[in-house]
Protein backbone atom coordinates (compact mmCIF):
# COMPACT_ATOMS: atom_id res chain seq x y z
CA UNK A 1 0.00 0.00 0.00
CA UNK A 2 3.02 2.35 0.70
CA UNK A 3 3.99 2.64 -2.72
CA UNK A 4 2.18 6.39 -3.00
CA UNK A 5 2.18 8.71 -0.09
CA UNK A 6 -0.52 8.48 2.40
CA UNK A 7 -2.54 5.63 1.00
CA UNK A 8 -5.46 6.38 3.12
CA UNK A 9 -5.48 9.62 3.53
CA UNK A 10 -4.97 10.01 7.55
CA UNK A 11 -2.61 12.51 7.25
CA UNK A 12 -5.58 15.56 7.10
CA UNK A 13 -8.83 13.77 7.81
CA UNK A 14 -7.80 11.51 10.98
CA UNK A 15 -6.55 14.98 13.12
CA UNK A 16 -9.40 14.98 15.39
CA UNK A 17 -8.68 11.02 15.95
CA UNK A 18 -5.17 11.54 16.74
CA UNK A 19 -6.17 14.59 19.23
CA UNK A 20 -8.69 12.72 20.61
CA UNK A 21 -6.60 9.31 21.07
CA UNK A 22 -3.77 12.02 23.25
CA UNK A 23 -6.57 13.39 25.52
CA UNK A 24 -7.15 9.81 26.28
CA UNK A 25 -3.59 8.47 27.09
CA UNK A 26 -2.95 11.54 29.02
CA UNK A 27 -6.17 10.90 31.20
CA UNK A 28 -5.56 7.24 31.88
CA UNK A 29 -1.83 7.47 31.98
CA UNK A 30 -0.83 10.65 32.96
CA UNK A 31 3.16 9.86 33.12
CA UNK A 32 4.46 8.50 29.61
CA UNK A 33 7.82 8.70 29.56
CA UNK A 34 8.54 5.86 26.57
CA UNK A 35 6.21 4.84 24.09
CA UNK A 36 5.92 1.86 21.15
CA UNK A 37 3.34 2.70 18.14
CA UNK A 38 2.86 -0.44 16.82
CA UNK A 39 2.17 0.14 12.53
CA UNK A 40 3.49 3.79 12.97
CA UNK A 41 3.32 4.00 9.07
CA UNK A 42 4.16 7.44 7.75
CA UNK A 43 4.61 9.15 11.23
CA UNK A 44 1.09 10.99 10.95
CA UNK A 45 -0.06 10.07 14.81
CA UNK A 46 3.64 9.65 15.95
CA UNK A 47 3.69 13.22 15.37
CA UNK A 48 1.14 13.39 18.05
CA UNK A 49 2.50 10.44 20.50
CA UNK A 50 5.75 12.89 20.80
CA UNK A 51 3.22 14.96 22.78
CA UNK A 52 3.35 12.96 25.23
CA UNK A 53 6.41 11.01 25.33
CA UNK A 54 9.97 12.04 25.62
CA UNK A 55 10.74 8.24 23.84
CA UNK A 56 9.18 7.29 20.92
CA UNK A 57 9.63 3.75 18.88
CA UNK A 58 7.58 3.03 15.60
CA UNK A 59 7.66 0.30 13.97
CA UNK A 60 6.11 -0.76 10.50
CA UNK A 61 6.07 -3.53 7.89
CA UNK A 62 7.07 -0.84 5.37
CA UNK A 63 10.61 0.57 4.32
CA UNK A 64 8.60 2.94 2.24
CA UNK A 65 5.87 3.93 5.26
CA UNK A 66 9.25 4.66 7.82
CA UNK A 67 11.21 6.17 5.04
CA UNK A 68 8.35 9.08 4.88
CA UNK A 69 7.97 8.93 9.03
CA UNK A 70 11.37 9.39 9.42
CA UNK A 71 11.51 12.88 7.06
CA UNK A 72 7.54 13.93 8.64
CA UNK A 73 8.76 13.14 12.07
CA UNK A 74 12.18 13.13 13.04
CA UNK A 75 13.45 12.31 16.56
CA UNK A 76 11.58 8.47 17.23
CA UNK A 77 13.80 5.51 16.58
CA UNK A 78 11.78 4.16 13.61
CA UNK A 79 12.22 0.31 13.01
CA UNK A 80 11.07 -1.76 9.92
CA UNK A 81 9.51 -5.37 10.80
CA UNK A 82 6.77 -7.22 12.88
CA UNK A 83 6.89 -7.26 16.73
CA UNK A 84 7.31 -10.81 17.22
CA UNK A 85 10.71 -10.47 14.78
CA UNK A 86 12.22 -7.10 16.13
CA UNK A 87 12.00 -7.41 19.51
CA UNK A 88 15.46 -7.92 20.90
CA UNK A 89 16.48 -5.05 18.63
CA UNK A 90 13.61 -2.30 20.30
CA UNK A 91 15.91 0.06 22.17
CA UNK A 92 14.10 -0.46 25.64
CA UNK A 93 13.34 -3.86 27.19
CA UNK A 94 9.87 -2.50 28.71
CA UNK A 95 7.75 0.90 27.77
CA UNK A 96 5.12 3.19 29.68
CA UNK A 97 2.74 2.23 26.98
CA UNK A 98 2.68 0.31 23.73
CA UNK A 99 -0.43 1.41 20.78
CA UNK A 100 -1.91 -0.76 18.34
CA UNK A 101 -3.89 1.95 16.91
CA UNK A 102 -6.26 0.80 13.39
CA UNK A 103 -3.99 -2.20 13.02
CA UNK A 104 -5.21 -4.93 14.37
CA UNK A 105 -7.95 -5.66 11.38
CA UNK A 106 -5.06 -6.32 8.74
CA UNK A 107 -3.94 -9.65 8.63
CA UNK A 108 -4.69 -12.51 10.58
CA UNK A 109 -3.30 -13.56 14.35
CA UNK A 110 -4.50 -10.35 16.78
CA UNK A 111 -4.46 -12.11 19.89
CA UNK A 112 -0.85 -13.17 19.03
CA UNK A 113 -0.47 -9.40 17.95
CA UNK A 114 -1.61 -8.41 21.13
CA UNK A 115 0.16 -10.94 23.63
CA UNK A 116 3.35 -9.88 22.03
CA UNK A 117 2.41 -6.34 22.70
CA UNK A 118 1.83 -6.79 25.96
CA UNK A 119 5.24 -8.22 26.90
CA UNK A 120 6.94 -4.56 25.67
CA UNK A 121 4.74 -2.25 27.92
CA UNK A 122 2.99 -1.54 31.28
CA UNK A 123 -0.22 -0.64 29.57
CA UNK A 124 -1.44 -1.20 25.57
CA UNK A 125 -3.94 1.06 23.77
CA UNK A 126 -5.91 -0.29 20.62
CA UNK A 127 -7.77 1.78 18.73
CA UNK A 128 -10.19 0.03 15.68
CA UNK A 129 -12.52 2.20 13.58
CA UNK A 130 -16.06 1.28 14.34
CA UNK A 131 -17.59 -1.47 12.16
CA UNK A 132 -14.56 -3.80 12.41
CA UNK A 133 -14.41 -3.25 15.98
CA UNK A 134 -17.56 -5.02 16.62
CA UNK A 135 -15.07 -8.09 15.14
CA UNK A 136 -12.57 -8.08 17.25
CA UNK A 137 -14.59 -6.67 20.81
CA UNK A 138 -14.20 -9.99 22.63
CA UNK A 139 -9.98 -10.00 22.85
CA UNK A 140 -10.94 -7.36 25.13
CA UNK A 141 -12.62 -8.71 27.74
CA UNK A 142 -9.98 -10.21 29.52
CA UNK A 143 -8.24 -9.52 32.93
CA UNK A 144 -6.76 -6.11 33.24
CA UNK A 145 -8.67 -4.48 29.85
CA UNK A 146 -10.87 -1.25 30.22
CA UNK A 147 -13.13 -0.06 27.67
CA UNK A 148 -12.53 3.60 27.13
CA UNK A 149 -14.73 6.22 25.91
CA UNK A 150 -15.20 5.94 21.97
CA UNK A 151 -13.59 8.37 19.97
CA UNK A 152 -15.66 10.12 17.66
CA UNK A 153 -14.50 12.58 14.75
CA UNK A 154 -16.98 13.75 12.56
CA UNK A 155 -19.67 10.73 11.73
CA UNK A 156 -16.80 8.12 12.62
CA UNK A 157 -16.09 6.45 15.99
CA UNK A 158 -13.41 4.42 16.83
CA UNK A 159 -13.81 1.97 19.69
CA UNK A 160 -10.90 2.49 22.53
CA UNK A 161 -9.49 -0.21 25.04
CA UNK A 162 -6.67 0.36 27.50
CA UNK A 163 -4.77 -2.80 29.38
CA UNK A 164 -2.97 -2.47 32.27
CA UNK A 165 -0.58 -5.22 33.18
CA UNK A 166 -1.20 -6.34 36.72
CA UNK A 167 2.57 -6.11 37.80
CA UNK A 168 4.01 -2.79 36.35
CA UNK A 169 4.04 0.69 37.31
CA UNK A 170 0.66 2.52 37.05
CA UNK A 171 -0.99 -0.74 37.47
CA UNK A 172 -4.05 1.21 38.10
CA UNK A 173 -5.21 3.84 35.48
CA UNK A 174 -7.86 6.05 35.88
CA UNK A 175 -11.02 4.48 34.89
Amino acid sequence: MYKRADPWRVSRREQARFAATNVLLAERCPKIESLLEIGCGEGSQTRHFMELAAHVTGIDLSVNALNRAKVAVPGPVYLEGALGDIRPSLPRSKYDIATLCEVLIYGSGQAQRIAEAQTCANHLLVTNFEPQAKVLAHLFRGEGWLELPAIEAGRKRWMAYLWTSSTGPNANPRS
